[in-house]
């Protein structure tokens, strides 16, 4: 039979490939990188003004914002410090909800 899914958030919920915490995992690097992505926009910097800003090509922006590569902590560090955003931790209230 045939699964069917009507959204990718339907389609993630009942996976069985990812476990949990690589589902987490996933959503958190696509939630940072989609706000370094809308901060840069909204200021109007381009990848190459940011790798620039960087020390870095404009190559290196784009893979870390299609996510084909990982930036180290210090790289993030310097991406979120261009676009004007700090790396915070906070809690995550969805961990410790019970049923």
């Amino acid at each position: 039979m045939k699964k069917e899914y009507t959204t990718f958030d339907d389609f993630l919920e009942k996976q069985t490939v990812l476990s949990k915490e690589e589902l987490a995992e996933m959503d958190m690097k696509t939630e940072i990188i989609g706000k370094i992505i809308e901060a840069r926009n909204g200021k109007g910097i381009t990848q190459a003004e940011m790798a620039a800003i960087c020390g870095w090509k404009q190559p290196a922006v784009a893979r870390y914002e299609k996510m084909k590569a990982e930036p180290q902590l210090s790289s993030l560090i310097r991406m979120l410090r261009a676009v004007g955003l700090k790396l915070a931790v906070i809690p995550d209230d969805r961990l410790h909800k019970t049923a």
